[in-house]
């Protein structure tokens, strides 16, 4: 597909809508989390709360017994304002360790680096602050006109549970 003016155009409209000072404090803030694998359950309870907060349904799933994990997959909708595919932003709760005291220290220059004694985290917590922040400018009404939405922070089999749940 070629892209055209009024395509680029738009980008670049988002991309100015996107607030880089709350970007970074999410990141900052889920990275303070322990999430752990396996033992996600606080981080599930703040992206429960900050999905909620910005008018998203969220279910938790079942899998946590399958998985052995303390939480399930959180699958959150919004409904979206265009007769097109649901879009799925999908990222995962968990930290490899050690993930437990995990700080983000931030850099004169810019860079974003763990303070030397855990994981940052940034995979994939980048990926769910990155989420978290296209949710807030849907809902801040910057954009108008948008697809059926599901963000889903995910654990275990996700793709075969969400086809069981007609999510797919």
């Amino acid at each position: 597909m070629k892209k055209t003016d009024s395509d680029c155009d738009r980008r670049e409209s988002v991309n100015k809508q996107i607030n880089r000072e709350r970007l970074l404090d999410t990141f900052v803030k889920l990275v303070s989390i322990d999430s752990p694998s396996y033992k996600e359950r606080e981080m599930c309870e703040e992206l429960k709360k900050r999905l909620i907060a910005l008018g998203l349904s969220v279910e938790e799933d079942d899998m946590a017994p399958v998985s052995g994990s303390n939480c399930g997959n959180l699958i959150a909708t919004l409904p979206g304002t265009l007769e097109m595919e649901p879009v799925l932003y999908c990222g995962h709760m968990d930290t490899v360790s050690p993930a437990y005291g995990k700080r983000a220290v931030i850099h004169d220059d810019g860079r974003i680096t763990s303070a030397g004694d855990t994981v940052l985290g940034a995979d994939d917590l980048s990926c769910v602050a990155g989420i978290l922040e296209a949710l807030q400018v849907i809902k801040e009404g910057n954009i108008i006109n948008h697809a059926p939405t599901l963000a889903a922070a995910l654990g275990i089999s996700l793709q075969e549970h969400l086809q069981q749940l007609n999510f797919l």
